[in-house]
């Protein structure tokens, strides 16, 4: 009966699964393991590994790239060790991208170079830890979780170009805006907000990241975005 699934071969009671299943999709901001053990009377030990069993489970395998507009941007994130008392160690680049819909029709706004986006709300979002800001690296995330022929709204950074050019069917429509001294979020607002609520979710619930394990961590994140609208919107 739980032959191929995260259940496999457990020896923790059934009961113990469906209480950690419920505690994981009703806290909005998730659940620590450190949390999980008090409430489900486990080691700490255990309530880790229930929690990435999950995290691995939230992934969707068959998951289609964001097409459309799609806002992305880097950021970075402190992280520490299970050695530095909490304390920060050094920061991890960030690249995330989130897909754009008309608020009223749930439709990808029409390209405009001259505008701004208005009335909108984000849908699917992509994170990722990067290994260095460089285009060979950026064009990987864009090619792997975004659909060619998107629009591409990103800041003036120059790793993004070339994305545009290419064989036909594989390129990107990218509108890069130069953010000078204005404040990032005003051109790039929803994934400045992804950002923003991310690094106040790795603080509050598991206060601070760590660097091992991050990218679970950061799907997660992304599969709450994607099934709570209210998230960000």
């Amino acid at each position: 009966m739980t032959a191929g699934t995260i259940l496999h071969r457990t020896k923790l009671p059934l009961t113990t699964w469906l209480w950690t299943a419920h505690l994981i999709s009703t806290h909005s901001n998730g659940i620590s393991a450190l949390q999980l053990a008090s409430q489900i009377g486990v080691k700490l030990d255990t309530a880790w590994l229930l929690l990435h069993k999950f995290r691995a489970a939230m992934i969707d395998r068959e998951q289609q790239p964001l097409y459309g507009l799609v806002e992305i941007d880097q950021t970075e994130v402190p992280f520490r060790t299970d050695d530095s008392n909490g304390v920060p160690e050094g920061r991890i680049v960030i690249i995330g991208a989130v897909e754009i819909v008309d608020r009223a029709t749930g439709e990808a706004p029409k390209t405009d170079f001259n505008r701004t986006y208005k009335n909108t709300r984000p849908r699917r979002v992509r994170l990722a830890v990067m290994p260095d800001e460089t285009q060979e690296s950026v064009h990987a995330f864009v090619r792997a979780h975004i659909a060619p022929g998107s629009t591409l709204l990103t800041d003036g950074y120059s790793s993004y170009l070339g994305l545009s050019e290419g064989p036909e069917g594989e390129r990107y429509v990218l509108d890069q805006r130069v953010v000078g001294k204005m404040a990032a979020h005003i051109v790039l607002f929803w994934i400045h907000r992804v950002f923003s609520l991310m690094k106040r979710w790795g603080m509050g619930t598991f206060h601070g990241f760590r660097a091992r394990h991050l990218d679970r961590y950061l799907e997660e994140y992304a599969f709450r975005l994607a099934f709570e609208d209210r998230a960000i919107g």
